[in-house]
């Protein structure tokens, strides 16, 4: 794990705010759209929907609504549990 944050983040000693996080992901993102061709990448935009997905696999679009599980309020409600000290269970299920 230390291992993975000093890549990410530079250090390993405190967890990044939210500034680091986020250059942190353009990093990666950035790394992974210059490392492979094009025509084997899809770069998905959350609220995109079945629609690029479906098209990159060549699957038709499901009837069933695309997923939507792990939503803003939800991970709020998750942090601060955890930040309680009470027990957490999974967002997504």
């Amino acid at each position: 794990m230390r291992l993975l944050w000093t890549s990410l983040f530079g250090q390993c000693d405190r967890v990044p705010d939210e500034g680091e996080a986020v250059a942190a992901f353009e990093r990666h993102r950035a790394a992974v759209v210059e490392a492979g061709p094009a025509e084997r990448l899809l770069v998905y935009e959350l609220g995109q929907g079945w629609g690029p997905l479906c098209a990159f696999v060549g699957a038709g679009e499901p009837e069933t609504p695309f997923p939507h599980l792990n939503d803003t309020e939800a991970m709020h409600g998750v942090t601060a549990d955890m930040a309680a000290g009470r027990e957490v269970t999974s967002p997504f299920s």
